[in-house]
């Protein structure tokens, strides 16, 4: 007797550890849950395309990309550039490395970005390196000095220096570094530091150096005003603490505003915003701190506040709406993708993805980003070394495989809503997209689409495949060209998706063909089958529902 069974669409970016016993696949494809009374519950859609909408620098992109009053910034290259409203560019300073990642974080008065070896800051007029404040500080006045220490005579002291800051000297040909031990009144300092030379008086100047930025730092946040990074492990630092900058004034990182993470021994990886507060990750675990009145320490550790998770990866981690995603480390192992919200840390990465992150052969350089489409917030986590993006669906719970076509991974690098599109940097070249669900072709290259379905089996008997139903949107072809007569193939496997038999392609009709039926007949007998749905072409490619006839034959 034939019967007919509805296939569930319930799919995942990749086989589970045992091909021949799962063999389902969901690549360049989502997950949607229809509305009440809709044909079917879910339904699988196509993941967003692209199209570029500018080219900036050299490229690549170098990793965060951010929004500022009425521009975005990129770091293409060594260039850091302002994008307009407009899609204009202006360059507007330059790093000094050319390959590690950047962070980059705005705040009220101005843009911070730190590469791994040094900071930069640009307040809308002026772009300085924090390594190059002695030339562009501000000018003191003269010095009378002596090996050692120095007198400062100049104006507004009061206002514009504290203790602790650094000051460089360069006063008869002298250049070193100290820093402010003492601010006598509004017209005096006293200063302390390495200084040589025969001592006198100083005809030229004393420069105010702005920051005691900490060197080395991978990543930046910006909270109530104040920047704040990761201060690295070094002789002098055991790698727990942290520096931030006085209010509004991306330029000067005081050498005492520093405070630690010290409820546990791992090392900070990084700084973190979080709902009003700062979330001080490390590597096993995470440090929960407010926001203080206090013009010294303005950031406090909750009592009790310690998370027993960290990170492996620093980039992976990405808040929005409430909830954190993040690669997590702990005590316990790493590699399973958490979310943590409502206070609770919650494992949202399958057995399977964890067995398929544990294969890869790095990932604690995995990047991430957000962005909401069509009621969708979806996570998008790059394995850059693996060349591999997964993306969950925070809305239907499932993961599906991003990649663009020759690259096994996604292209985009880097995010930011800008002008009320989804942009995206490229990890290769200087060219920037749009991405959007209304484009089927990535910047004119085709996309692949892939749903794989579950094993189809029973104790082991043989099973005769009379016909498999595609429930699918047609008549949607192309005017002309590519696309004009879409195609979709049917693989065919037996053994789990070990051995496959044949493919078949059926249309999805011409444009305005909205009667075909996409029908394959008489597939052969199996004990295990299963089937693939592949589409090529640039149209809209939408699957509803699958049904398969079956009749059961001997032993």
């Amino acid at each position: 007797m034939v019967e007919r069974k509805t296939i569930s669409l319930i799919g995942k970016h990749s086989p589970s550890r045992s091909v021949s016993a799962d063999n389902q696949r969901l690549v360049n494809m989502f997950a949607n849950v229809e509305d009440l009374g809709s044909k079917s519950k879910l339904s699988l859609h196509p993941t967003p395309g692209y199209t570029e909408q500018f080219t900036a620098g050299i490229g690549p992109n170098r990793g965060d990309i951010v929004r500022w009053k009425n521009d975005m910034y990129v770091v293409s290259g060594k260039d850091v550039i302002k994008v307009s409203s407009t899609w204009t560019t202006t360059v507007i300073g330059q790093v000094k490395t050319l390959l590690s990642r950047i962070s980059a974080r705005d705040g009220r008065t101005g843009i911070v970005w730190v590469d791994g070896d040094d900071g930069y800051a640009y307040d809308g007029t002026t772009f300085s390196n924090f390594d190059d404040v002695k030339a562009t500080g501000l000018n003191l006045g003269t010095a009378t000095f002596t090996n050692g220490s120095a007198t400062v005579t100049g104006t507004n002291f009061l206002t514009q220096i504290r203790q602790g800051d650094k000051v460089y000297l360069d006063a008869d040909g002298i250049g070193s570094e100290g820093e402010v031990s003492y601010v006598n009144n509004n017209t005096t300092l006293t200063l302390t530091g390495n200084y040589t030379g025969a001592g006198g008086t100083g005809a030229s100047h004393v420069r105010y150096a702005i920051n005691d930025f900490p060197k080395g730092a991978k990543h930046v946040s910006t909270l109530n005003g104040r920047w704040v990074s990761e201060r690295p492990e070094s002789a002098t630092d055991n790698g727990d603490s942290f520096n931030w900058t006085d209010p509004d004034n991306p330029f000067r990182w005081p050498a005492f505003n520093v405070s630690a993470a010290v409820a546990s021994s791992d090392k900070l990886l990084r700084p973190f915003r979080f709902m009003g507060d700062l979330q001080l990750i490390g590597e096993r675990s995470t440090e929960r701190h407010y926001v203080t009145t206090e013009a010294d320490l303005p950031f406090r550790k909750y009592p009790g506040g310690v998370l027993d998770w960290g990170t492996i990866a620093p980039n992976s981690v990405v808040a929005t709406e409430q909830k954190v995603f993040f690669l997590s480390n702990n005590e316990s192992g790493s590699g399973q993708v958490k979310l943590f919200k409502d206070n609770q840390v919650d494992t949202i990465s399958t057995p399977a993805i964890d067995w398929q992150i544990k294969t890869l052969p790095r990932i604690d350089d995995a990047e991430a980003y957000t962005f909401q489409e069509y009621g969708h917030l979806f996570y998008v986590l790059t394995f850059p070394t693996a060349l591999l993006t997964i993306v969950y669906d925070d809305e239907t719970k499932r993961w599906f495989k991003w990649e663009s076509l020759g690259e096994g991974r996604h292209v985009s690098s880097g995010y930011v809503n800008f002008n009320d599109k989804h942009i995206v940097g490229d990890f290769k070249s200087n060219k920037y997209y749009a991405l959007d669900s209304g484009t089927f072709t990535d910047n004119g290259t085709r996309i692949v689409r892939e749903f794989s379905m579950q094993v189809l089996h029973k104790d082991d008997l043989q099973i005769n495949f009379w016909s498999l139903i595609l429930d699918v949107s047609v008549g949607k072809g192309l005017a002309t060209g590519t696309g004009s007569d879409p195609q979709v193939l049917l693989e065919v496997y037996n053994d789990g998706g070990l051995d496959h038999i044949t493919t078949i392609p059926r249309s999805l009709g011409k444009i305005g063909e909205h009667n075909v039926r996409v029908v394959w007949r008489k597939l052969g007998k199996s004990r295990t089958r299963t089937f693939s749905f592949i589409m090529h072409d640039p149209v809209e490619f939408i699957i509803k529902n699958v049904y398969v006839d079956y009749s059961f034959g001997a032993n």
